[in-house]
């Protein structure tokens, strides 16, 4: 409950210095260090970000062990050391870790989010390029849902489904456990294809250069509304499918279908058929509850209904929900 800080992190052990890279850049300076992240060994990590580089600290210690960005040397700052790779960065802002301490650089400059496994420094996963670890291009492709604009905010829900505050798109993206393709937006009106600040107005829907994003223990998801000095909630998802949306067009004849589960579910079920109910289409059969989506093929492409019947087993009892398209 102190407002008075004990320990300093970049001026020696200074509280009364605010010197960039005090004493030269190395394991214990700093230059506009932006994100902070804990693991659940209460190791620090730091986005130093006009140092291009994220630094971790051991727990209660502020000389830091090891450096992302900078190919394993602390006395540099270098943008895209030795060229755009697994291993450089350019302006980091967001840092993130799941619960098996794996970590999420929001790589703003780089137009990217960058996924490293545990305790390396290497890079394994990358979102917004295309799957390209040599590539910086803003909206790469086109706006859609596998590109990102300055990303600056990540975070994590307790699934290990990412969000990113997409900042220059005027979104956040949320991207379902080990895809890189995002499957829900927030801020565009449902569009992936957009990247309009306040689309459509300033309201509960709209965005306007979103920087920080977290996430409380319910799931209610907070947004720093950076451009329009505001702070939003949204809670969880209503259980169901949200992709496609209820009542859209589908887009072909091979759509993913993406849902949120219900708490408590202890399996689901999926059918795609000509009327409510039937599945000419498509016929799941029981999924895990850890299942949030399948792909239907041979949809048709004559502009015919679909009605899709999404079922989840709860208590012993299959429940359902139709949709339409």
């Amino acid at each position: 409950g102190s407002t008075t800080a004990t320990r300093v992190y970049g001026q020696g052990g200074s509280f009364t210095t605010n010197t960039p890279n005090n004493g030269g850049v190395s394991a214990n300076s700093l230059e506009n260090p932006y994100g902070v992240a804990l693991d659940s060994s209460g190791n620090l990590y730091v986005a130093d970000t006009s140092n291009q580089r994220v630094l971790f600290y051991p727990s209660g210690s502020t000389t830091a062990t090891r450096v992302y960005g900078q190919g394993g040397s602390f006395t540099t700052n270098n943008v895209n050391n030795g060229g755009i790779s697994a291993n450089s960065l350019e302006q980091p802002f967001g840092v993130a870790l799941d619960s098996s301490g794996h970590l999420y650089v929001a790589d703003a400059a780089n137009s990217r989010v960058l996924f490293y496994p545990s305790g390396s420094t290497t890079a394994t996963g990358v979102y917004g390029q295309g799957g390209s670890f040599t590539t910086n291009t803003p909206n790469n492709g086109g706006v859609s849902a596998n590109s990102l604009y300055y990303p600056s905010g990540v975070a994590l829900d307790s699934s290990g489904n990412l969000y990113v505050a997409d900042l220059a798109n005027n979104r956040v993206l949320f991207y379902p456990s080990g895809s890189t393709t995002a499957t829900r937006v927030y801020g565009q009106l449902g569009s992936f294809t957009t990247n309009i600040y306040n689309n459509g107005g300033i309201s509960a829907n709209s965005l306007f250069d979103p920087f920080g994003v977290a996430l409380d223990s319910s799931g209610n998801l907070y947004v720093g509304d950076y451009g329009n000095n505001r702070v939003l909630m949204y809670p969880p998802p209503t259980p169901g499918i949200y992709s496609p949306v209820n009542q859209s067009t589908l887009a072909g004849n091979s759509v993913p279908f993406w849902w949120a589960g219900y708490p408590g579910a202890t399996a689901y079920w999926l059918d795609v058929g000509k009327e409510p109910g039937e599945n000419e289409y498509y016929q799941s059969g029981s999924l895990s509850a850890s299942t949030f989506s399948q792909t239907v093929n041979s949809l048709p492409s004559d502009g015919s209904t679909v009605y899709a019947t999404w079922y989840y087993l709860l208590g012993g009892n299959w429940v359902s929900t139709g949709y339409t398209y």
